[in-house]
């Protein structure tokens, strides 16, 4: 709960400061044990994803993907539901494969987690981007006071981007 504070604190206060900001959430939510790569894409017209900010020890690994939100992607592709159906989407390490391909199974083993939360970001009822947030333990987002706080951090980055 302290976490989720701090951070609607920082984007009240210190709006005036930009991606910098930005840039000091996801370094205050990796600060958070499990969590060990947060970042946060906004969706490009061209369908595909700008890595906005990223902190954790695997942030490397982003600048090699060519991360894609539009459905020519793959509709087997967690960015795409996410942003479609609007809801948060949890891959798990033991599933990734058979829920939405090896592509998937492949990023986690390739950024180190165990679990990976998409959180969506609205504008207007309109996703404009992701919050993402990857896990060094398995089953890591099924506590739902913690996803509720992390879509509550997710509504505030969303307010952040508002003009």
């Amino acid at each position: 709960m302290s976490l989720t504070l701090e951070i609607s604190s920082c984007l009240l206060i210190n709006k005036k400061y930009g991606t910098s900001i930005i840039q000091l959430i996801c370094n205050k939510l990796i600060s958070q044990y499990p969590y060990k790569m947060a970042w946060i894409g906004l969706l490009e017209s061209d369908g595909s994803i700008h890595i906005e900010s990223v902190a954790g020890e695997t942030a490397a690994y982003l600048n090699k993907e060519e991360l894609r939100w539009d459905t020519a992607a793959n509709l087997r592709n967690p960015l795409v539901t996410c942003i479609l159906k609007q809801k948060p989407v949890c891959l798990e390490i033991k599933s990734a494969d058979e829920q939405f391909g090896k592509k998937w199974d492949d990023f986690l083993i390739n950024t180190h987690s165990n679990s990976l939360l998409l959180q969506p970001l609205f504008n207007d009822s309109k996703c404009m981007g992701l919050l993402c947030i990857h896990s060094k333990l398995s089953e890591s987002f099924l506590n739902k006071t913690e996803c509720a706080l992390l879509a509550m951090i997710a509504q505030h980055l969303s307010c952040y981007y508002e003009s």
